[in-house]
Formats: C-alpha cells, structure tokens, sequence
C-alpha cells in the first residue's frame, strides 16, 4: 500500500469516526433535553408558581423561516394569569448562546404578540458569562449546580441555594 492510499484510507477513517461522534453528541443533547423536559415544569411550579403542564419542541414560522425553540408550554401563574414559557436546553452554555436564545424567543414572542413570557435555559454547564446575560436579559438559567433567577424570587432561591432559611 503506498502513502497516497494511506492517506484515502486515513480519511475515510476519520470522516467515518467524526460522523460516529456527530451522532454521539446528537444522543446526548437528546437526553440533556429529556432530563431537562421532566424536571422544569415541576421546578417551574415550585420556584416561579407557574404551573405548565408540559413543556414541548415548537417550531414557529417567522416570515420565511422557522424557529425552533427546545420547549415550549402555555400555563399560568400564582394570580391565574396566562403564561407562555419558551426554554432551551444545553449541555454547555456560555453568555453568547444566553444572547442567541434571547434573541429568537424575542422574535417569536414579537410575532405572536404573547402576553406574559417566563425564558429559561437548562445546561449542565454554567459558565459565569452566561449567568451574567440571562440576570441582564431576565432569564432563568436551571442546572445541577447553578440556579440564576432575575428579578422577584432571585434571593429566595439565591438563599436555597446557600442554605439559608428565612
């Protein structure tokens, strides 16, 4: 076998090995995204008193294209008002994904004209930048090891997380 074989050969390797981890990443951000879709309505209940049901993938039409967004759910809060709750889920989020996902849920919420809208990003994965934008841009930011609520409610659960009873 001569080097230039070697080299098809090699490359085919490689494009076969990198379509075998494509597939492996797409598993795991399916079962981030399950994971996230059966705990978030229970802790949305408790932490915020929005009760939804269930938190579903939406795909909205925006003009000539499509958004996508990892859960969508329509409830209500304490005071019955009607509420619409757009989330994400990632195993990693830093402030530049906070940013896009703000964005598109923007446009969306611009396009059906929702009332009131609880935004919420669940990763395993915190990076302090991502904590930053979602206090700036009100979003809840869940995962194992950071809890980031803007507004009413953020020291009651900033005060959980620290194991201080009021």
């Amino acid at each position: 076998m001569d080097l230039a074989e070697r080299v098809d050969k090699l490359s085919k390797s490689l494009a076969e090995l990198f379509r075998e981890v494509s597939k492996l990443s797409d598993s795991f951000g399916f079962i981030v995204e399950d994971v996230a879709r059966s705990l978030l309505p229970t802790w949305l209940y408790v932490n915020t008193g929005v009760l939804v049901k269930n938190l579903n993938r939406a795909f909205f039409e925006l003009g000539n294209r499509v958004v996508e967004v990892d859960f969508y759910g329509e409830g209500v809060d304490r005071e019955g008002n009607n509420v619409v709750v757009f989330g994400e889920a990632k195993a990693r989020i830093h402030g530049e994904d906070v940013k896009n996902f703000y964005e598109k849920v923007q446009n969306v919420i611009k396009s059906r004209g929702s009332s009131k809208a609880v935004m919420l990003m669940y990763g395993l994965y915190v990076h302090p930048s991502a904590i930053q934008e979602a206090l700036r841009r009100g979003i809840v930011v869940v995962s194992p090891y950071v809890i980031s609520m803007p507004g009413e409610g953020a020291d009651k659960i900033h005060a959980l997380i620290n194991g201080v009873n009021e």
